[in-house]
């Protein structure tokens, strides 16, 4: 009988699951990733076309992060007092206005980087948005999934970027992965409004009880028993992504000078390592359900990352570069899954998620800031790719280190969190 009552438990648990709120919460992060990574497989096209310096190219990926860095803890805040509908209305705008004005002026400079800005509001909008809906909307016993699920936000963007990419780049055109963004940016809007409509609980404004006569609300907790694991959260994610989204930029470039490919080729290469991620992705979220420890395969895949960087002037052959380049399309899809786990593990209440997300996309956006620029200035200065490996190399170590610290941060603070899910990845 206790058996039969533990199961019926589980099976009530498991269909709280709005699995609709999950797939919209995705398909925006999806969204969010193709805004963002349509420009690199069109980035040689556009470059020849506008002459477009080394920097300049990097900073049309950059600015992307200046929006997150100054919105994502707005946005976070935001969406924890009022929920998500302003938000995304406001992301969808900024979307399509950002889309036309670059398929009207691009071989102005300053205008085109005022519609990747206007972009990069949306998308950061997008980042922390759709993932407070996808884990929220998922039930104890499918957050990791939904969290797994979420982790693919980049790389199907990025696929679907290249896939619309190679037909377009093979005829020399770049305006229709523009015009299927503003095409994809209403639909989303479309489905969200009928979302909204529908009172699913993810869509609506927190609720907000009065204390009771006489009581004083409870304290927060502050101090660095809360700021600390933001901090070292948003650092983790800022190293890492510095060089991951430097690699995401550079490769079809480098693809064509380095190598020797050509602009469609290059782009198909290109789809190997979101496939991967994507893959890695699903599995990370996988062995976590099962109890995998997260520290271990966090810590492990930052360290094998590392290795990829300062063994890469030996991993010129095509065997050993394939080697190389799966080894790291392995590692980038467990890194961010377990990254997106975390905010479950920080101590405080369940309004913690919301944080979590913001000082994850807070740390993103900083890398985005950071890593494409460095990149193009260590290549002009250097007139080659020699300096990039050991660079980066030590920028994972470095991301291996914080996330040392963070996980005996988190280890400590444990026994705060009643959920199972936070104590086991906390663990």
């Amino acid at each position: 009988m206790e058996g039969s009552e533990v199961d019926n438990e589980s099976r009530r648990q498991m269909g709280r699951t709005d699995w609709q709120g999950v797939v919209f919460g995705i398909c925006l992060g999806a969204l969010a990733g193709f805004q963002l990574l349509k420009l690199p497989p069109v980035l040689p096209l556009l470059t020849e076309a506008y002459g477009y310096g080394r920097v300049y190219a990097g900073a049309l990926m950059s600015v992307y992060s200046v929006a997150g860095l100054l919105l994502s803890w707005f946005v976070g805040r935001t969406l924890g007092l009022r929920g998500p509908r302003v938000l995304l209305l406001a992301a969808f705008g900024c979307l399509v206005a950002g889309n036309i004005l670059g398929l009207i002026t691009p071989g102005n400079a300053p205008a085109l980087l005022s519609s990747r800005l206007l972009e990069g509001i949306g998308f950061t909008v997008l980042g922390v948005v759709g993932g407070v809906v996808a884990t929220t909307s998922a039930s104890e016993a499918h957050r990791m999934l939904a969290t797994a699920l979420w982790a693919t936000w980049i790389p199907v963007g990025q696929i679907l970027g290249t896939v619309t990419a190679i037909p377009a780049v093979a005829t020399g055109q770049w305006k229709p992965l523009w015009w299927g963004a503003v095409a994809l940016t209403v639909a989303a809007a479309v489905w969200g409004r009928a979302l909204a409509a529908s009172g699913r609980p993810a869509f609506r404004a927190p609720a907000r009880k009065p204390a009771p006569e006489g009581e004083r609300p409870a304290a927060q907790p502050t101090g660095a028993a809360n700021s600390s694991p933001l901090l070292l959260i948003a650092t983790t994610f800022a190293l890492w992504s510095m060089q991951f989204i430097s690699f995401l930029t550079w490769l079809p470039i480098y693809l064509v000078e380095v190598q020797g490919l050509g602009a469609a080729r290059a782009a198909t290469v290109y789809l190997v390592p979101p496939v991967l991620i994507v893959a890695f992705n699903l599995l990370t979220g996988v062995l976590l359900r099962w109890g995998w420890p997260l520290r271990l395969l966090l810590g492990g895949s930052l360290a094998a990352q590392a290795a990829v960087w300062f063994l890469a002037p030996w991993t010129t052959g095509v065997a050993s570069g394939v080697l190389s380049l799966a080894t790291y399309g392995v590692t980038s899809g467990i890194i961010p899954t377990c990254l997106f786990a975390l905010p479950a593990a920080l101590p405080g209440s369940g309004g913690s998620v919301a944080k979590g997300f913001a000082a994850l996309m807070t740390g993103r956006h900083l890398g985005v800031l950071v890593g494409p620029i460095l990149l193009g200035r260590v290549i002009a200065f250097h007139n080659g790719w020699q300096l990039a490996t050991p660079l980066f190399g030590a920028i994972c170590m470095a991301a291996l280190a914080a996330h040392w610290v963070l996980s005996r941060n988190l280890v400590r603070h444990r026994t705060e969190r009643s959920d199972p899910v936070a104590t086991r990845l906390a663990a």
